[in-house]
């Protein structure tokens, strides 16, 4: 069903990477292009870090999620633990360096708070 056809894309990704990574770059631009985007705004709104370039955030947030992505679809789990959505929340609104106290409607992330893509709701803070 959908995992077999999640686990074949995301070798085929996998292989594409390998062979032609020009055009998975390109695959993956605009992805790249609108996350640099949050992260400009929200950096000019002052909730999210400027010590790191936002084109160099955006990348990593991107390699990031895109490896996450791969390893759950191939139940690749590293330390035998699932994924969890918040705790993948709560990491890369640390990595721009977003208060993760804060609701994310309100914390900088609000580009896709506002059009419903991102919940509303606290992350606690990691200790």
């Amino acid at each position: 069903g959908d995992r077999r056809l999640s686990q074949a894309l995301t070798v085929f990704h996998l292989k594409l990477a390998t062979v032609r990574p020009d055009d998975v770059q390109r695959a993956l631009e605009p992805q790249v292009d609108l996350t640099r985007e949050i992260i400009e705004d929200g950096a000019r709104a002052g909730a999210f870090r400027t010590d790191v370039e936002p084109g160099r955030l955006a990348m990593i947030l991107t390699q990031t999620l895109v490896g996450v992505g791969h390893m759950n679809v191939l139940g690749t789990h590293v330390t035998g633990l699932q994924l969890d959505p918040d705790d993948l929340l709560a990491f890369c609104l640390g990595a721009v360096g977003a208060d993760p106290t804060v609701p994310v409607a309100a914390s900088g992330a609000a580009s896709l708070a506002s059009r419903g893509t991102v919940p509303a709701r606290k992350v606690p803070r990691a200790r």
